[in-house]
């Protein structure tokens, strides 16, 4: 991308008389060269993200899917509960660490192994939430996922609208969710219907919050993600799509008989 000649053309009509025509030549250069600067290191930085979160996303896939063909590896988990709840604290850990230390996220290659460690430990909780489904219904829900999670990062790097006006929206929209579904497990825990309705509207919000962290990774608007903060983005975009995946399987998805309502 060359410099624009307009630019610098505009600057040389607006020269004043008493004003040396080459100054205002050499500035219009120079916001040309830095604004293809920036847009450089945000294609790079959108590049990077994209391959680590695919990277991220293959692993996931890859453990669950042999979960879901393999009986006896699904029986073992079974039997061995305790491992989802070993699981779930080394994510929660790893997920304080790198939310809380700028420091870590930055620091390579350290940053890489605690993702390595987030990936696995949501892997592994995640099959024990596909254990309970039948192994067709898992693979159409990753094949919807991969399918409305493109079509949402399509729509969303085409729109003019700013979709940052939603983000205080969005994180009520969980707030209530969480305690809708919490109140629905106690009270009525084997009603499919609400399990469906729940999956439906939860799949709804983390559509729209992928949507957003996608403006936010191109840089669209006021508001955007920095380049230096790789590893943060790539979290929350891995977590907003294994939430959709997992609302999808809520919805869509047929338990198990001996796990059925």
């Amino acid at each position: 991308m060359a410099p624009s000649v307009s630019g610098a053309a505009q600057a040389a009509r607006n020269i004043s008389p008493n004003e040396d025509p080459r100054n205002s030549l050499y500035q219009s250069l120079a916001q040309d060269l830095a604004g293809f600067s920036e847009h450089k290191i945000r294609t790079q930085f959108v590049i990077k993200v994209l391959s680590i979160l695919s990277c991220m996303l293959m692993i996931t896939t890859s453990v669950v899917s042999i979960i879901t063909v393999s009986k006896s590896t699904q029986l073992f988990l079974l039997e061995n509960w305790w491992l989802s709840l070993v699981a779930g604290i080394l994510l929660f850990s790893v997920s304080i660490i790198l939310g809380c230390s700028e420091k870590l996220r930055k620091s390579f290659p350290l940053n890489y192994a605690l993702l390595l460690a987030l990936t696995l430990t949501q892997s592994i909780l995640l099959c024990y939430v596909v254990a309970a489904y039948e192994t067709n219904s898992v693979f159409v829900g990753i094949f919807i996922t991969c399918i409305v999670t493109g079509a949402v990062a399509t729509l969303s790097a085409s729109t003019t609208y700013d979709l940052t006006q939603l983000e205080s929206h969005l994180v009520v929209a969980v707030a209530v969710l969480a305690v809708v579904q919490l109140g629905a497990f106690v009270f009525v825990p084997s009603l499919r219907k609400i399990d469906t309705v729940f999956g439906g509207v939860a799949a709804m919000v983390f559509c729209l919050y992928i949507a957003l962290d996608i403006h936010l990774l191109l840089g669209n608007q006021h508001n955007q993600l920095y380049p230096e903060d790789y590893i943060g983005a790539v979290i929350t975009l891995y977590i907003d799509v294994i939430n959709l995946f997992i609302s999808l399987l809520h919805q869509f998805g047929k338990r198990k008989e001996s796990n059925a309502s």
